[in-house]
């Protein structure tokens, strides 16, 4: 009787399927790694948090968020903003 060991699926995708699955959603390989931020969040605040420290209203950050004038950073439903890019975003309109 022969004993079959089945080996474990590779938990790391290599390049070439990733390059397959981001052309099947019309996005090349390089697209797709421009969208990488290169700068990572220092202090990601919520937008409450965001709208007290910019002393205006939550509603004025989803805006500032929506219009792209604010970036932010989603963890499922949660929103994050990070606290530098309040503060270079207050200096600039002010």
């Amino acid at each position: 009787m022969q004993i079959k060991i089945k080996k474990p699926a590779a938990t790391s995708t290599p390049d070439s399927a990733i390059a397959a699955k981001s052309t099947e959603a019309g996005q090349s390989l390089a697209e797709a790694q421009t969208n990488i931020p290169t700068k990572l969040p220092t202090e990601l605040l919520t937008v409450n948090e965001a709208a007290s420290l910019a002393k205006v209203c939550h509603h004025t950050v989803r805006r500032w968020i929506r219009t792209g004038k604010l970036t932010a950073y989603n963890s499922g439903m949660r929103v994050r903003v990070d606290r530098e890019d309040v503060i270079k975003f207050l200096c600039n309109i002010g």
